[in-house]
């Protein structure tokens, strides 16, 4: 009895699959082993392009880096030039003291150049 359920079945998956290939077009020959040279052609077409595709994620990261360094070096380079315009300030605000002109003529500005840029002091 459980040999002719086991057939039954058999035949009846059997009979599945040979519906299935027959609807969707396959046929014995497409399930056929490649040939080897086509199969390793095919395994190296596909190493070569995810080598490909590992070097432009490489360029892309690097290309990034760079970015991020330069601008970086800009935050970097807008601090020191705000610190130093700051302590040019501070210095000079120093050396003024207590001044308080009561008149245009009680004055006379001061100008100084942080990197080409002309700044005025005046009271």
């Amino acid at each position: 009895m459980n040999k002719t359920i086991a057939t039954l079945v058999l035949a009846l998956v059997s009979g599945v699959m040979i519906l299935l290939m027959s609807i969707i077009g396959l046929q014995a020959s497409d399930l056929a082993q490649p040939e080897a040279t086509a199969q390793q052609e095919t395994l190296e077409a596909v190493v070569r392009e995810r080598f490909e595709q590992t070097a432009q994620a490489a360029d892309t990261i690097a290309i990034t880096q760079t970015v991020e360094a330069a601008f970086e070096q800009a935050v970097t380079a807008t601090a020191a030039f705000e610190a130093t315009v700051d302590a040019a300030i501070q210095a000079t605000m120093i050396a003024t003291g207590d001044f308080s002109p009561t008149s245009n003529d009680d004055w006379t500005p001061v100008e100084r150049d942080f990197d080409g840029i002309t700044m005025v002091l005046v009271p």
